[in-house]
């Protein structure tokens, strides 16, 4: 299997905790194969917290001026649990150590892909270690 065979399975069903759990073991086991050890191990990392703490990226669905698409978010605005995205929402400390495309007007940071977006999180979540 391949990285993007585990991530076409998340993409079907993103809270699946049993597969985030087999995919941070297979990023330990194999993952230097498809990067450095180090940033698989970060990301596996970041499968575990994201079972732990069951929060993950959702989609998000835009429509407004020149741009039409769904996008892979996480949301910061303590709001927007309340609106639905409790899953997408991250601890204030985390969601501002992200880097990625922030849309001040809807309180969410958005990317390109699922892949993108964790590792976005992972790479937050070893700041927050540090």
């Amino acid at each position: 299997m391949t990285l993007e065979d585990w991530y076409q399975q998340l993409e079907a069903t993103p809270g699946d905790s049993t597969l985030r759990l087999v995919l941070a073991d297979w990023l330990e086991d194999h993952g230097e194969e498809a990067w450095m050890p180090c940033e698989a191990s970060a990301l596996a990392h970041a499968h575990r917290w994201m079972v732990e703490q069951d929060r993950w990226p959702g989609l998000c669905t835009m429509d407004y001026g020149s741009f039409k698409g769904c996008q892979v978010c996480f949301w910061g605005d303590s709001d927007a649990e309340r609106r639905g995205y409790r899953r997408q929402c991250l601890p204030d400390r985390l969601y501002h150590a992200l880097k990625g495309h922030f849309d001040k007007s809807i309180g969410w940071i958005y990317y390109l892909s699922r892949l993108e977006a964790e590792r976005a999180l992972a790479t937050a979540l070893e700041v927050q270690l540090s």
